[in-house]
């Protein structure tokens, strides 16, 4: 999956149909689902009825689709195998990845800087010291924030066992609830883990009490049961008004039993009414100015003075060869999947030839920008300037390297030298890429 949880987008298709409906113009709108994966879903039984719901709204299905080109000029989604979707307005999820310290960290990660872990214990498999949870895990089941929720009992266990010095408990079992929201004020529940799909029907509420005893002789981590609320209506919360008013009628129907009738019931509302005001109080201002929060905001207003401060033509190409790195991670996840011996190979090539040797890691990086700019390859140059950049490379180092490019290539590298020296620009950091004085 190129998302991270495969929820939203339904969603998304759920209450746009709902909404445009309620304008009174769902006739005119044409509503298209678009997922790489083989149904709507990844369970099959989920997939099943999520399916049998966008069929019922009119939405279409597209599976196995893999956008490979966005033409907003000509409106349409264009697929790695040739098939286009037309659109006038495309709502698209990009490629997601892991943090970028973890590509940073050699071996640390996967193609997409995602932490490969034991999938029950969570420890990682770089490092037995490294455990990995939430979005940073390459579990198979989504990176939703329910799943974090239900791994963190089994993570803070094996940390504690670890440091003790004891085995490790495998105690994970890919646990996983989504919320989806159907539209027309109502939703549905689907839970699930490694093993177990949701169920087709939703339980009969009688039945839930003698369920739940049901499954009280399973592990704690199981005792939740796998349900599936379908198209529930969601209760709405009371107001302290109407929570009062319950409270009276329920007095006033338990008279014979001991309760106040309700003409003997004394009145409070009149003595409430102030606590209730005193509680609607807006609470005094917060001092923000301190904190983690405050600490983003101000190293963001820096990164942006610090962008505004550099060459005007810099603009032109910021984050474009960021985006070029992004676009080939989602194919070339899928190509290593069809072909993991091969990919694994080449991977252990780059390793080996690229390591500090002889010759520094810098200079091997310089190397191969350099050949990137003969080759004429966007991708390589995009690659081995993001390397260059965090093996330390001086911005007088890389224009050295590119200007024997220039010799060696002539016409050509007056093109793509320049491209080189806007990616090395892109990935260096404000205060290693400062202008070469020419």
């Amino acid at each position: 999956m190129p998302i991270k949880c495969p929820v939203a987008p339904l969603e998304f298709c759920f209450l746009a149909d709902w909404y445009f409906t309620e304008r009174g113009i769902r006739d005119q709108v044409q509503i298209t689902y678009a997922t790489p994966l083989d149904a709507a879903f990844t369970k099959p039984i989920a997939a099943g009825q999520l399916g049998g719901m966008l069929a019922e709204r009119g939405i279409e299905l597209v599976t196995e689709f893999n956008t490979g080109e966005v033409d907003g000029g000509g409106g349409r989604l264009v697929g790695y195998d040739g098939r286009e979707i037309p659109f006038d307005l495309a709502a698209v999820i990009p490629l997601h990845g892991g943090a970028t310290y973890v590509g940073r960290s050699p071996g640390l990660g996967d193609e997409l800087d995602f932490v490969p872990a034991d999938e029950h214990t969570l420890q990682a498999k770089a490092a037995p010291n490294i455990f990995v949870i939430g979005d940073a895990a390459n579990v198979p089941t989504s990176k939703a924030g329910s799943v974090t929720h239900f791994e963190g009992e089994t993570l803070v266990g094996n940390v504690q066992r670890y440091l003790a010095g004891e085995p490790l408990e495998a105690g994970f079992d890919g646990h996983a609830n989504c919320f989806i929201e159907t539209g027309f004020h109502k939703a549905l529940l689907i839970d699930f883990n490694y093993d177990t799909e949701p169920p087709p029907r939703p339980l009969p509420r009688k039945g839930r009490a003698a369920a739940a005893q049901g499954v009280a002789a399973q592990p704690p981590r199981q005792a939740a049961l796998p349900v599936r609320l379908l198209a529930q209506p969601a209760p709405r919360p009371l107001s302290p008004r109407s929570r009062l008013d319950h409270a009276h009628r329920r007095q006033a129907h338990s008279g014979p039993s001991g309760g106040l009738t309700h003409a003997d019931q004394p009145r409070r509302r009149r003595h409430r009414r102030p606590q209730r005001r005193r509680l609607l109080h807006r609470p005094r201002a917060v001092d923000r100015s301190h904190g983690p929060r405050a600490r983003r905001r101000r190293r963001h207003r820096r990164v942006l003075r610090d962008r505004r401060r550099r060459p005007d033509h810099l603009h032109l190409t910021m984050a474009h060869f960021t985006d070029v790195i992004d676009d080939l991670k989602e194919p070339t996840h899928s190509l290593s999947r069809a072909i993991p011996d091969t990919w694994n190979g080449f991977t252990q090539l780059h390793k080996a030839a690229v390591a500090d040797g002889a010759l520094p890691a810098k200079a091997k990086e310089l190397m191969a920008l350099a050949i990137a700019v003969v080759k004429q390859c966007d991708g390589c140059i995009a690659y081995h300037a993001k390397a260059a950049a965090r093996r330390g490379a001086t911005p007088d180092e890389v224009a050295e390297t590119l200007g024997v490019a220039l010799l060696m290539d002539g016409g050509t590298a007056s093109v793509y030298g320049p491209r080189a020296w806007a990616a090395y620009r892109e990935f260096a950091t404000p205060a290693t890429a400062t202008p070469v004085a020419v």
